[in-house]
């Protein structure tokens, strides 16, 4: 996914929403979609990134953005796993506005498939690419006369039995 220049501002000059939809991008876009879709309620940092499919590295500078624009806002922190506390976040009162304005309007339901068809493609394609590598490193293990195709297909399954 592709990101988009900031519009250039002040800190005392928010961008105004004309410029931040054109400048949204793929991933903020996401982060703003997967908040709304918590049907107004918050979320950590930590789901934000997940259900978004946000990148580890790059989550916390569009969160950041979008506060800058003043669309979202900290309103605490909440425990999230090995005792670490993670932000919680929520629309402000303008971020809801821009939701309802630029982002559901010029963004519909066509434009929601198509987004998620992208990210079906993206998480396929992700998902064969790790299946390969397993094979490779697996096949170099058992060369090396390290047995792991059992331990692993146990893994697999004691991990899918756990998520149902």
């Amino acid at each position: 996914m592709s990101t988009s220049p900031e519009p250039e501002t002040s800190d005392d000059d928010a961008p105004t929403f004309e410029e931040m939809a054109e400048n949204l991008g793929d991933r903020r876009r996401a982060l703003l979609r997967v908040l709304q879709q918590s049907d107004g309620s918050t979320l950590n940092t930590s789901r934000l990134r997940e259900r978004a499919g946000v990148p580890t590295g790059s989550i916390g500078h569009h969160l950041e953005l979008l506060e800058r624009w003043g669309l979202i806002e900290e309103s605490g922190r909440e425990y999230a796993g090995r005792g670490s506390r993670a932000r919680v976040w929520a629309f402000t009162d303008d971020g809801e506005t821009f939701v309802e304005e630029y982002l559901n309007s010029e963004h519909g339901p066509a434009a929601s498939v198509d987004d998620l068809a992208r990210r079906v493609d993206e998480l396929e394609q992700q998902n064969q690419h790790l299946k390969e590598e397993l094979r490779a490193l697996t096949a170099a293990l058992e060369d090396e006369g390290i047995p792991v195709a059992d331990t692993i297909e146990a893994l697999i399954r004691s991990r899918r039995e756990n998520d149902e």
